[in-house]
């Protein structure tokens, strides 16, 4: 089975009632993707028996990391890993970090929907302004956006991310689950190992 947002589902082949459906979206962020911003496409694969993602891949048009890729392997663990643009490829971990010096991202960019939800959640950002010993706070919010987003927090360019305006909401140690089944892992990877790759993305 075929689905996307941009048509209805679609049975392909002889079998009616299929195990596989392979979820795409095909230009996700379209809007700043026509601005040459950012643009990503996420390709799926979902499998009805054991109710899971199997495999996910995520392709970055515009940045250095191209593709964040995890699927299952035939022993039933997961593997994660990001591709760059000089064919490395790093495999994702996971390494927590507290929250008061984390970069925490969100899907802030429509002013009532999703901004002003994000803003009146005191607590939260109270705790990411934090300066534990009396030091400078080190705790960011930013922008991000969809499955690219737990990719990013997987592959160690950001560290969580949230979103309190549909209920849903990712922490780092979470993110690898999660993003495994959006084409991510853990941190470790390319954020993590190279400074540079995370100013690219």
């Amino acid at each position: 089975m075929y689905a996307s947002e941009e048509a209805d589902p679609e049975v392909i082949g002889a079998e009616r009632d299929p195990d596989l459906c392979v979820l795409v979206d095909p230009l996700d962020t379209s809007e700043l993707a026509v601005r040459a911003l950012y643009g990503y496409t996420h390709v799926l694969v979902y499998s009805r028996r054991p109710a899971r993602p199997v495999m996910a891949v995520v392709g970055d048009i515009f940045h250095h990391v191209q593709l964040y890729v995890a699927a299952r392997q035939d022993d039933g663990t997961d593997k994660a890993f990001a591709i760059t643009a000089d064919r490395a490829e790093h495999v994702l971990h996971v390494l927590p970090k507290a929250l008061s010096s984390a970069l925490v991202t969100n899907y802030l960019m429509r002013p009532v929907e999703r901004f002003l939800p994000l803003a009146g959640q005191r607590d939260p950002m109270t705790a990411l302004a934090a300066s534990p010993g009396g030091g400078k706070s080190s705790g960011r919010i930013g922008v991000d956006f969809g499955s690219v987003g737990l990719c990013h927090v997987a592959a160690g360019f950001s560290d969580a991310m949230i979103e309190f305006a549909k209920g849903f909401a990712c922490r780092r140690q979470h993110a690898v689950r999660s993003a495994q089944a959006t084409g991510c892992g853990g941190q470790s990877g390319p954020g993590a190992r190279d400074p540079g790759n995370a100013a690219r993305a």
